[in-house]
């Protein structure tokens, strides 16, 4: 991936990330009864489509 358009990808995985994140966290506070684990099994399969997506266009696309 050429440096140029590396960093705005980066900038836009922090900020979705760090968006995601507060959602799950808003989640787990307003419905206590949601399952914690249910949460960290959507949050992990959201971080590993993110790293396959990231490797697809690093090595297969060469962005």
């Amino acid at each position: 991936m050429k440096h140029g358009r590396l960093v705005p990808v980066s900038i836009g995985f922090t900020v979705g990330f760090t968006l995601f994140a507060i959602l799950l966290n808003y989640i787990s506070a307003a419905y206590p009864d949601f399952p914690s684990w249910l949460l960290w099994i959507l949050f992990g399969s959201v971080l590993f489509i993110a790293l396959m997506v990231t490797i697809y266009l690093n090595f297969t696309l060469r962005v």
